[in-house]
């Protein structure tokens, strides 16, 4: 799925192939947003008034570099981009991991580091569990934010969450703006707020963990669909599971984010996780890093990462919320004899993580962000089968 954004193209068009020639051809789908024609996308203090435009490529060949540009079908296009598609047989594949990052200038080193990665071939998704842009409803702002993404977003797929700093009329934006599974094709919410995602070896499930009114919630109906998705993931397969959203269940301040918001969420799911034998929950939304051992109801269950599956050791909290933002990074955490017994490591530079799966394997590693490399590794473990 192709995402952009025009003025006023009257049309959405998407062609495609394997040579810059392309070749193949799809009439995607529009929305024109207009005072009239949607209020809640509409207000007085951005003035935005644009298309956002959608389309599919299908019938890909796996491991294939196609070469792809979109515009109206006529005489207004895109440069012409380059991706290669998902090969279901690789061994392994690796993803950048952000978290709370925005538009403006505090994101830079991280954008710059996630480029260099996409350049050399090393990433094969980018996922953002939340606070995407930090535009709060202002659309020139989410604007800046895909422009300054596009070299990254062109060629990889974007898997996003929705944080609360998208909860401007009611998601209006991120669900208007991102063209995720459930949207695409079937299954989910169907606008992009929750749905699964299948690549190589391991079953990705996004979660939504917000509301409208800014506070931590999954409802009912997301929580009757992941128990059900979490049924079908076939472990002979992928055996491993990974579960990405905005506010985390397990961080170690005693304030409301970490204390009655994460006991909300735990309430919710946490049964479901541990039942379905999830490997890793990675989350934002504190502007910091911290790593949980494996740990359940408050209770560390391993002091290390090996065995993940037989026996299942238990979940492992990621949360990476660091990746640059105009709030800033949380300040220094306690040592680590004062912080809870499941806290691993807890560090606060804007960084970004790199996540590489394998059958036996899932490989993590935390590195700091730089505008012009090399970036420093800060926290690094290996989840083993």
């Amino acid at each position: 799925g192709v995402a952009w954004t025009s003025l006023d193209q009257k049309q959405s068009v998407v062609q495609y192939g394997l040579t810059a020639d392309l070749g193949s051809e799809q009439q995607g789908a529009l929305r024109v947003f207009t005072p009239e024609t949607h209020y809640d996308y509409y207000n007085a203090t951005s003035a935005w008034v644009g298309t956002l435009h959608t389309a599919k490529m299908t019938d890909l060949l796996p491991g294939l570099t196609y070469h792809y540009r979109v515009g109206d079908g006529a005489d207004l296009w895109s440069e012409v981009f380059t991706f290669k598609n998902i090969n279901p047989a690789a061994e392994s594949m690796t993803y950048a991991i952000i978290g709370d990052m925005d538009f403006a200038d505090a994101s830079d080193a991280t954008v710059a580091s996630l480029q260099r990665h996409r350049d050399a071939g090393e990433i094969a998704a980018v996922i953002h569990s939340g606070d995407i842009s930090y535009a709060d409803g202002y659309e020139p702002h989410f604007d800046a934010f895909f422009n300054k993404l596009q070299p990254i977003a062109s060629k990889v797929p974007y898997m996003a969450s929705p944080g609360n700093h998208e909860f401007w009329f009611n998601f209006t934006s991120f669900k208007n703006r991102f063209y995720m599974p459930g949207v695409i094709d079937e299954g989910g919410s169907g606008d992009s707020m929750y749905y699964s995602w299948n690549m190589p070896h391991v079953h990705f499930v996004s979660l939504n963990s917000e509301t409208p009114v800014d506070t931590a919630n999954f409802n009912k109906e997301q929580i009757a669909w992941l128990a059900k998705d979490m049924k079908l993931v076939d472990r002979q397969v992928r055996p491993w599971v990974v579960s990405h959203f905005h506010r985390p269940m397990y961080c170690n301040d005693r304030d409301d984010t970490c204390v009655r918001q994460a006991n909300v969420l735990k309430t919710e799911a946490e049964r479901i996780f541990y039942e379905n034998e999830v490997n890793a929950v990675i989350t934002g939304h504190v502007h910091a890093y911290e790593r949980t051992f494996p740990v359940y109801k408050e209770e560390k269950l391993s002091d290390n990462y090996e065995h993940m599956l037989e026996p299942y050791g238990g979940p492992v909290h990621l949360m990476q919320g660091s990746s640059g933002n105009r709030e800033g990074n949380k300040g220094s955490y306690p040592p680590a004899d004062e912080r809870p017994a499941w806290s691993a490591e807890a560090l606060t530079q804007v960084g970004y993580a790199l996540m590489t799966v394998s059958k036996d394997a899932l490989d993590w590693q935390f590195f700091e962000s730089s505008v012009t490399g090399p970036d420093a590794l800060l926290d690094h473990i290996t989840l083993t089968r």
